[in-house]
């Protein structure tokens, strides 16, 4: 697909545009667990964005994403201490 790709339904009054790997990707990681019962632990997701940062910012307002889902941020959206320790205490 080329950057000009959208992704949405019909009548949509925003749409998000279909992003590669590109100048223009995103990065993301995302934690997917579930306990020896079988229980599901919730998701937690990592975007790519500095703490305090916009990114941070959108990330952490109450109003973004799935109640279902805990959110961070880490630089390169990477699995480091800090954030595998923010993950045992959030999930």
């Amino acid at each position: 697909m080329n950057g000009r790709t959208t992704v949405d339904f019909v009548g949509a009054q925003t749409v998000d545009v279909v992003q590669g790997s590109a100048v223009n990707g995103f990065r993301v990681s995302v934690f997917l667990a579930a306990s020896a019962t079988g229980d599901k632990l919730p998701p937690f997701v990592v975007f790519a964005g500095m703490p305090g940062g916009p990114v941070s910012q959108e990330v952490f307002n109450p109003a973004f994403g799935a109640a279902a889902a805990e959110h961070t941020v880490q630089k390169n959206a990477y699995c480091d201490a800090t954030v595998m320790l923010d993950w045992i205490e959030r999930v």
